[in-house]
């Protein structure tokens, strides 16, 4: 009998059911991938750092024998530390590289060259698998530096280091757990030990060391490390390099939150759907109780029925997620290497039953309803008796506005509660577009320049020698090299200034609490030119800036006096002001232009930045940067956009993939929805329908009656998706840039892509397939005025 009635009823309301497959299949397959991806990425830097064999504590230097004296001394006599290994890697630069046909070699910042064999770590290549033997004339460079040059595996490389001149064959990319991220500024290539050897031969080579420290008490020999003050590039645990692999983890993140919205919506159709079934059937409901059916068995029936789609969408969501995760897991791949642990089926295996479970549990909950009904309301036809209340407030007589419209709107006005499920699916699905939408255009504004703690300018400018010629030259040589660059600029008709900041790590200290923090000098420009969310710029030169991770980790605030070791002195500043910076996780400190620093301990530089005095136009802007191309050949040449992509390891190209996909499902679930909705409607308003034709109503105002609350309730949806955006947006995405060391972020919005461009796109389409399902209201005669089925 139960096979009999379910074969009946899944014929009888086919659209129905094949729609709610659909969700369920969706949110199978949604969940099931996401949250697979979720914990094999979670897992897989561990595995990855361990499968390395990366150590507990890296320390990374420029060589200079004082230094590396001073931490090999430490490193011995510590009792925190285990084991310890030095390497050494040569610094080169893009003038270093010549590729074939002289084609540009662009390059992020400097280059580590190091050889296959450090012990540092290893190295796996684009299989996975360790890279354990490179011939002379061979190289392995990261993909992120093969995507920058489209060179693929077989092309040729130069590296040219002093009178030493190499030719090598690119065997493919390499994946290097320590340098590896996209959003690492430093790139490394692996050659073998013999050319290694060759190109160092040159008496001008720069060097560096890589530490790598197994230790038994991380917290304990970072605080000891701080403390002894050693001028180096970096020092950081592997918490601290995993963080840069973040956009990876956001990635599958933002697909569980897309699928956890997925759920949602079912559920929420599937509430409505059920209602509805059990509001059309109190007949045969009543009927079934007459005839001595009871509750249990009448209520087994409709759960059997969703038991049986859940599964088949179940069942299916899981054979999809495994090409769909895969696909993502792919992406993700290219820079770590990903652990088979042979749970991933599993995995999606359990997160697919759970979607049967949850299903099951709401069906019971939903079916109680079921309970109320009686044979006797069989017996009355469902009717209590009349409704002796008007029907909403509005009223046709006082105002212009055409019946169909009226009617739409005076049905949602009376009755919001059964327009619910819309109101929720359309605003989850516009927030799903609006999330993304803002946080993409916010990391293509020029205001992220801001939150790496820059100014924003017209043009950047990034050499890769700046650096070594700072520190041999001095602050004064960076003063009159940029007011060169002015007078440059001037005689080519594009008056500017001409800025640069300088970055050195030093070593602060408040009361008993040691920090090591990157920190930051401008030449050309005041500190007073840059963001602080709190204070005042600092003006003298015993005056600093905090970001609030620095203050927050040595306790310190506004007002208070810290010690930074200059120069191997120690010298006492004041905090005037708190800054946010995303540079360097957070850690920073800003000097005053007035600060006597020692450019010999200088460890980097910024991008320098031009600034346009007399206001050109975008067109003038884009004709000027192919000037100074020329003009500097030197250099590689960008505007904000471009330079923060370069900065971020093109986070935003990144999350624009997602972004289309996610607008794609959302187009395909208010499709669905909006066909759902529009069927139930028809089918529960067949007797107002003949109705409403009986006194002259044509198919024409009767399908836009229909397809008017459709595209009412889109309009409710786009507005509370807008109001709730940002709220939502604060504990969502806006924690993805606190992580990276911003302490707030204002999301940029552009009204016309996210309140105009996206919700006509979806209105459109959803307003269409209303229209197009409501046209089925033809087939319905007045005659249905008394059917009530």
């Amino acid at each position: 009998m139960y096979f009999s009635i379910l074969s009946k009823d899944l014929k009888r309301k086919k659209t129905m059911n094949i729609i709610l497959l659909i969700f369920i299949i969706l949110a199978a397959t949604f969940i099931s991938s996401s949250m697979n991806n979720l914990i094999v990425i979670t897992k897989a830097m561990d595995n990855y750092f361990e499968k390395a064999g990366l150590g507990d504590f890296i320390i990374l230097t420029i060589n200079e024998e004082d230094n590396d004296r001073a931490i090999t001394e430490f490193l011995n006599e510590h009792n925190q530390v285990n084991s310890w290994i030095r390497d050494e890697n040569i610094f080169l630069t893009r003038e270093n590289f010549k590729l074939a046909d002289d084609k540009e070699f662009t390059l992020s910042s400097v280059a580590f060259v190091s050889s296959y064999r450090i012990k540092q770590q290893k190295f796996f290549g684009s299989n996975n698998k360790e890279i354990t033997k490179i011939e002379d004339g061979q190289i392995y460079l990261p993909l992120k530096l093969m995507e920058q040059n489209n060179l693929k595996s077989g092309d040729s490389i130069t590296i040219i280091n002093g009178d030493v001149s190499l030719d090598f064959t690119i065997l493919g990319n390499c994946k290097d757990c320590l340098l590896g991220s996209t959003m690492m500024g430093s790139d490394r290539l692996i050659i073998s030990d013999h050319d290694y050897e060759k190109l160092k031969a040159d008496q001008g080579t720069s060097f560096g060391s890589i530490y790598s420290v197994k230790t038994n008490n991380l917290k304990e020999l970072e605080k000891s490390f701080n403390q002894m003050g050693v001028n180096v590039l970096v020092s950081c645990d592997k918490s601290l390099i995993s963080m840069t692999y973040i956009m990876d983890m956001i990635m599958a993140a933002m697909l569980l939150v897309v699928s956890v919205c997925l759920i949602l919506i079912s559920f929420v159709i599937l509430r409505f759907t059920i209602v509805f079934t059990l509001n059309e059937e109190f007949r045969q409901i009543g009927i079934m109780k007459a005839i001595g059916i009871n509750n249990r068995k009448i209520r087994g029936l409709y759960i059997t029925k969703y038991f049986a789609i859940s599964v088949v969408g179940a069942v299916l969501g899981f054979l999809l997620s495994i090409p769909f995760g895969g696909m993502f897991l792919k992406q993700v791949s290219r820079n770590i290497i990903l652990s088979n642990t042979g749970s991933a089926l599993f995995i999606n295996l359990l997160c697919s039953a759970l979607i049967v479970v949850i299903v099951l549990l709401f069906c019971y909950l939903c079916t109680r309803q079921v309970n109320k009904y009686s044979p006797i309301d069989a017996i009355k036809n469902g009717s209590n008796g009349e409704r002796y209340k008007r029907k909403g407030f509005l009223r046709l007589s006082t105002g212009r506005i055409p019946a169909f419209f009226f009617l739409a709107l005076n049905d949602i006005l009376s009755g919001l509660k059964r327009f619910s499920a819309l109101i929720i699916t359309f605003t989850l699905g516009i927030l799903l577009i609006i999330l993304p939408v803002n946080t993409i255009n916010t990391l293509r504004s020029d205001s992220m320049v801001k939150l790496f703690g820059m100014t924003v300018s017209d043009v950047y400018m990034v050499n890769e020698n700046n650096l070594s010629n700072f520190r041999q030259k001095g602050r004064d040589y960076v003063m009159e090299y940029l007011k060169a660059m002015e007078s440059d600029f001037a005689a080519k008709g594009m008056p500017a200034t001409v800025t640069c900041e300088t970055m050195f790590n030093y070593k602060i200290t408040y009361q008993d609490s040691t920090f090591i923090s990157l920190a930051e000098q401008g030449t050309n420009i005041t500190a007073d030119q840059y963001d602080y969310t709190r204070g005042q710029a600092p003006k003298f030169a015993n005056e600093v800036a905090l970001t609030h991770i620095t203050a927050e980790s040595i306790g310190a605030d506004i007002g208070d006096t810290v010690t930074i070791k200059i120069g191997g002195t120690e010298q006492e500043f004041v905090v005037t002001a708190i800054f946010q910076t995303m540079n360097n996780l957070g850690k920073g400190i800003r000097f005053s232009e007035k600060a006597v620093l020692d450019y010999a301990e200088a460890i980097g530089t910024s991008a320098v930045q031009v600034t346009y005095l007399d206001q050109p136009t975008l067109q003038d802007k884009e004709k000027r940067m192919e000037d100074i191309v020329k003009l500097f050949p030197e250099y590689k040449v960008y505007n904000a956009k471009d330079y923060i992509s370069r900065e971020m390891g093109n986070v935003a190209g990144q999350l624009e993939g997602i972004k289309q996909i996610i607008v794609a499902v959302i187009i395909i679930i208010n499709l669905l929805v909006a066909v759902l909705m529009e069927k139930i409607f028809i089918t529960k308003e067949k007797g107002e329908i003949g109705m409403l034709k009986s006194i002259g109503f044509s198919n024409a105002a009767i399908v836009m009656w229909q397809a008017s609350r459709i595209g009412i309730i889109l309009f409710i949806s786009t507005l509370l998706g807008a109001l709730l955006s940002k709220p939502l947006a604060l504990i969502s995405t806006a924690k993805c840039f606190e992580m990276m060391g911003a302490d707030h972020i204002d999301f940029v919005i552009k009204p016309f892509e996210v309140y105009f461009m996206y919700p006509v796109i979806i209105f459109s389409t959803t307003v269409i397939a209303s229209v197009l399902t409501a046209l089925q209201t033809r087939k319905i005669t007045a005659q249905e005025t008394n059917n009530i089925e």
